[in-house]
Order: C-alpha cells, then sequence, then structure tokens
C-alpha cells in the first residue's frame, strides 16, 4: 500500500499511452472474507484515498495457477510490466519507486 501513491503517479502516462495500470487483490482469498461486502469496502478505501486504479478482486479457487502462468513467487508486493501480446517483460518483487514503476512502464511499452 506504501508506493501505490508512486504507482499512481506514472498512471497517468500509462494511460496516454494506452496502458492500464490494474492493482490485484487476494484479499477474498483469506479465510472468513467477506465476500459480500468486500467490494464495497475496497471502493471506500480507494475513494478515502483518492487512488484512481482499477482493482480485480481475485476470488477464483485457482489462484496457484495464476501464480505458476506468471511465475509469481508469493512475494507482496509485487508489480509485472506486462506487454501489449501478454508477455512479462520486467518484474519487481517487493517494494518499488517511481523510478522504477517509470522503468516497468517503459519495458511493457517497449521504450526500453
Amino acid at each position: 500500500m506504501a508506493e501505490l501513491p508512486e504507482l499512481l503517479e506514472v498512471a497517468p502516462r500509462a494511460r496516454a499511452a494506452g496502458a492500464d495500470v490494474i492493482g490485484l487483490s487476494y484479499d477474498m482469498m483469506v479465510p472468513g472474507a467477506d465476500f459480500e461486502g468486500l467490494p464495497k469496502t475496497m471502493a471506500r478505501f480507494l475513494a478515502k484515498k483518492n487512488f484512481d486504479l482499477d482493482v480485480l478482486l481475485y476470488d477464483e479457487d485457482d489462484y496457484d495457477s495464476i501464480n505458476e502462468l506468471f511465475g509469481l513467487s508469493g512475494v507482496i508486493p509485487m508489480t509485472l510490466a506486462i506487454d501489449k501480446h501478454g508477455q512479462v517483460v520486467d518484474r519487481q518483487e517487493g517494494s518499488a519507486n517511481r523510478d522504477r514503476f517509470e522503468e516497468l512502464l517503459d519495458a511493457a511499452l517497449g521504450e526500453e
């Protein structure tokens, strides 16, 4: 959560280039998660923080296959740069700053 403001500083350039910045939440995978209330809770949180970010609330029971597909190690946060062909072209395991987010965006856009 701490890095989101810096990620969102890069988001307008991504949008201008036709790219998306999307958050992925595994909160529904937590035992006892409030499946009905979590989307509203997430929306309120994003609005309160003034975070302009689409967040996918992952609620499937095959998250292991997602981790395998994208080579996710379980490190949180994880930032993936995915190009227009759907290929992961760069990744950041752990926290990042604005400069690193700019690099990830450049990789996704093929502007390295």
